[in-house]
């Protein structure tokens, strides 16, 4: 469940309403390249399948970390969401870390421990031990019991408001 290089790619899109929307594990083949490179990597792409070996089995776990988020000052971080695939005995979880120098990451779950982990893929509260730091982090954590079946990951959102601009008075 490692992630082959140049296969996982990660968005990162500020909204409206204060949020990170990360996309993980977009093929290459559907980012925006222009016909003439989609028809060389198409060729490409047959060539690399007829050389595979098809196996049915997946690892039983596996860890994806994030690249760092810099959402440029400090701020409160609010919910974690993610969209996930869950066949039967599957499971995705999640740690965060965050910081002010890009140094320190101890990945923590839901009550600011590393024995935690966030298990709930919709709006789960993010610990406060996070609030007023500047860069973000996360790690999913993928297992599956079964290993003909693999839980899949499709993008994660992390909810956060910017600490207001201080004034001089």
């Amino acid at each position: 469940m490692t992630g082959h290089p140049g296969r996982v790619r990660e968005e990162y899109v500020q909204q409206e309403y204060r949020q990170i929307r990360i996309r993980v594990g977009k093929p290459l083949a559907n980012l925006g390249f222009d016909d003439e490179k989609k028809d060389e990597q198409d060729k490409d792409k047959k060539d690399d399948e007829k050389k595979k070996v098809v196996s049915n089995t997946y690892v039983q776990t596996g860890e994806l970390t994030s690249t760092t988020i810099d959402l440029e000052q400090r701020s409160d971080f609010t919910m974690l969401s993610w969209k996930e695939t869950l066949p039967q005995d599957t499971d995705v979880k999640f740690q965060l870390a965050s910081n002010n120098d890009q140094i320190t990451w101890n990945f923590t779950g839901p009550d600011g421990t590393n024995a935690t982990y966030y298990m709930t893929a919709e709006n789960e509260p993010i610990h406060a031990l996070h609030d007023g730091d500047r860069y973000i982090r996360y790690k999913a954590f993928l297992s599956t019991t079964d290993t003909s079946v693999t839980p899949t990951l499709s993008s994660v959102t992390i909810g956060f408001q910017h600490y207001p601009n201080s004034a001089t008075l």
